[in-house]
């Protein structure tokens, strides 16, 4: 292993990145003082002081005595190998008790919580971190679609997605507009159809969308991204996603059917 993957192997039995480095130089250098340390890690010798004392106090190394200066090796590979079995212990803890823990989530974790929650996201990662969190829809996500969302998202994850969403068994009753169609002229599009998508497009006397909303759940989900703004809100109130749902199936009946179903090899 390379010095970089044995740092991280430390870091993850741990130790913290400074130690990690001090010990991943140690097992590749071999004994060194707290000055040849310093050097070959970059790490301030006031700060490689430190870590050598808690490190010896814990027998992660020894004391090598050297004519008129004091050196460092590394311990044995079985007081690595406790460590990692306790880390295994307690992963087998942690997943045995997963259940539990989540339930008193369920219980507990809501007694604060009002009767509308309402969450931002701004920025791409913002607007992904959105849409994914779609994927908890519980049967039907409701989409009042504004344009392609492969132009904020990128194609790469836009399909992740659709294939997750497939995946899933979920349904995305998707209703468009004119501004859907205008934002496929682009240089480059390619449609991007994944499995559960039912697609309608209102007609022509219908206003363009000027915004995307999604209601799933008792979520209401509203993002744009349109003259560089990227910006999303999640509203979470089991009244108004009613309201907004009632809105959206009064729409979805007035639409055109459309379906990408059979651009989807074996569907």
């Amino acid at each position: 292993m390379e010095m970089a993957a044995i740092k991280r192997y430390f870091t993850l039995l741990g130790f913290g990145p400074a130690t990690s480095l001090v010990l991943a130089s140690l097992l590749i250098n071999g004994k060194q003082t707290v000055l040849e340390i310093s050097r070959s890690t970059g790490i301030e010798r006031t700060k490689v002081y430190r870590i050598i004392d808690r490190l010896l106090k814990k027998n992660y190394i020894v004391q090598v005595k050297q004519y008129k200066r004091h050196a460092y090796r590394i311990s044995d590979i079985d007081k690595f190998s406790q460590k990692k079995s306790d880390y295994e212990a307690k992963a087998r803890i942690l997943a045995d008790e997963w259940s539990g823990f989540a339930e008193s989530f369920e219980k507990y974790g809501n007694k604060e919580k009002s009767n509308t929650d309402i969450r931002y996201y701004n920025g791409v990662d913002g607007i992904r971190q959105l849409i994914w969190n779609e994927l908890k829809a519980e049967g039907e996500l409701l989409s009042f679609t504004y344009r392609d969302l492969q132009e904020v998202v990128g194609r790469r994850f836009f399909v992740q997605w659709g294939e997750e969403f497939g995946k899933r068994g979920l349904v995305c009753k998707d209703l468009r507009t004119d501004s859907f169609s205008e934002s496929t002229q682009r240089q480059g599009y390619r449609p991007a159809p994944f499995k559960g998508d039912l697609v309608r497009y209102l007609p022509g006397d219908f206003p363009n969308m000027p915004i995307s909303v999604d209601v799933y759940n008792d979520i209401v989900a509203i993002y744009d991204w349109k003259n560089g703004e990227l910006f999303g809100v999640e509203i979470e109130n089991g009244q108004f996603a009613q309201f907004m749902k009632g809105i959206f199936n009064f729409m979805w009946d007035k639409g055109v059917v459309e379906s990408y179903m059979s651009q989807i090899p074996g569907y």
